[in-house]
């Protein structure tokens, strides 16, 4: 069977990361490479794994995407009818 599923365990301190990677590593993810250091302050573990991620119902995702229309026409949103310099 082949990796199907990627994620980003992504933490703040050595001691976090090692916290939410044993909580995915508990889900039945594994360790894909060696962590990475981003920022001095944001370290990041890619986890895999083979076949269907199994997601809890109380798990909420890390973000949301926002799309913000409010005050423009459908003209507006593809850039239509601006005004010209």
């Amino acid at each position: 069977m082949s990796i199907k599923h990627y994620d980003v365990v992504r933490a703040a301190s050595p001691s976090d990361l090692a916290e939410k990677l044993t909580h995915k590593l508990k889900e039945g993810w594994q360790p894909y490479g060696g962590p990475v250091a981003i920022t001095p302050y944001t370290l990041m573990q890619a986890v895999a794994i083979e076949g269907e991620p199994q997601v809890g119902p109380s798990s909420e995702p890390d973000w949301y995407y926002v799309i913000v229309l409010a005050g423009q026409s459908n003209a507006m949103a593809y850039g239509e009818g601006l005004p010209l310099p």
